[in-house]
């Protein structure tokens, strides 16, 4: 298992599936692995295909269920709703999701924030074209706006974290 996260992490993502599913054979029950097999399956090719959304999407939400995480590489766009006047005003970092809610762990920590599931009011899918590909919004109680693009830059992987945060975060 270790060996298939640093695989993951290091962005060798056909070794890490190899790796994870040997491991998930071995212990289906452990979300972390399900976690990293996900991640490795998102990103194993451009754009994933339905069956690693597929596979992804079912792993998550395993993962969500016994008390786990969903992971996945994100861009916070600071200008919130003007970003595609200047995508340079973003920073890189990791989307979190879990039972404590929404959370993003930026490159630059200033950048980094939390939001509880009671913070969340809305988590919506940007338009469906190439100009909003992987785009998500989230806006708190207090008014308060995040514009997310997902690692894969794909309307899938978009779909596939509302979906999450919808049914883990602000529903569960």
């Amino acid at each position: 298992m270790q060996k298939g996260l640093r695989q993951s992490e290091a962005g060798q993502y056909r070794e890490a599936i190899n790796t994870l599913e040997e491991a998930w054979e071995l212990d289906s029950s452990n979300p972390v692995v399900a976690e990293h097999l996900a991640l490795s399956y998102l990103n194993e090719e451009y754009p994933p295909g339905e069956a690693a959304l597929r596979s992804a999407r079912w792993l998550l939400r395993f993962s969500l269920e016994n008390g786990g995480q969903a992971t996945v590489r994100a861009r916070h766009l600071h200008r919130g709703w003007q970003w595609f006047k200047s995508t340079e005003d973003s920073c890189f970092g990791r989307l979190l999701v879990n039972a404590d809610g929404v959370h993003y762990i930026a490159t630059d920590s200033d950048h980094s924030f939390s939001l509880e599931p009671a913070a969340i009011d809305t988590v919506t899918l940007a338009k469906q074209n190439p100009s909003f590909a992987g785009i998500f919004n989230l806006k708190t109680a207090d008014g308060a706006r995040y514009r997310l693009r997902t690692g894969t830059r794909t309307h899938g992987e978009a779909k596939l974290f509302v979906d999450l945060i919808l049914n883990f975060v602000i529903g569960g």
